[in-house]
């Protein structure tokens, strides 16, 4: 009796990679049985799996969802980098452009905050016409 793989007829037998013809190998993916070698499989949680397998495999798994069944992204948050950028760029314009926020600052005066020495009694608002309050009051506060 001869040993596996001795004899002519036991050379052809010899399971060899499906992505890889050149490489023999004795294990065999879990789902479709198909031969892989060691750098086409992947564990599962029994056994291993082919590249094909776990693409068939994720492409059915259900996606995940959120605690209130929405969908998850994909990690990119360009509203919330926008807001951040912009707030960031107005405390530097308001710091740069002020001594502080003492009295008469430009931040205070974008607050809404009437200065001290101001003969005025109220604050001038959107009613009045300062309509550019709307947004400067969104991303400039003390």
């Amino acid at each position: 009796m001869s040993g596996f793989g001795t004899s002519a007829q036991g050379a052809s037998t010899i399971p060899h990679c499906y992505r890889h013809p050149d490489r023999e190998t004795y294990i065999s993916c879990q789902r479709c049985a198909r031969p892989i070698c060691p750098d086409c499989m992947t564990q599962a949680s029994v056994g291993f799996q082919c590249p094909e397998c776990i693409r068939q495999g994720s492409a059915s798994a259900p996606r995940a969802r959120t605690a209130f069944g929405g969908r998850l992204n994909d990690g990119s948050s360009v509203v919330t980098i926008t807001l951040i950028a912009i707030n960031v760029a107005f405390f530097v314009i308001a710091n740069a452009t002020s001594k502080g926020f003492g009295p008469g600052s430009f931040v205070l005066k974008m607050a809404l905050i009437p200065d001290a020495d101001s003969p005025r009694q109220g604050i001038e608002g959107v009613a009045q016409g300062s309509y550019w309050q709307l947004i400067t009051s969104t991303f400039l506060h003390v």
